[in-house]
């Protein structure tokens, strides 16, 4: 599944470590995201950081 065949709309589950690349299917390895956020992460390859560094302080 891509990240445009998602809804806009709700909470997306991410598998941090991906599921091809050995990561577990636990809730150790999920993190729920914006719907834009997802497509950020999925189009931009890049990692989901916590906090989120555009949130601020």
């Amino acid at each position: 599944m891509y990240p445009e065949d998602y809804p806009a709309d709700g909470w997306h589950n991410h598998h941090i470590v991906r599921r091809v690349d050995g990561g577990p299917d636990t809730a150790e390895n999920r993190v729920l995201l914006h719907p834009t956020c997802h497509r950020q992460v999925h189009s931009q390859r890049g990692p989901v950081m916590f906090p989120c560094p555009d949130r601020g302080k």
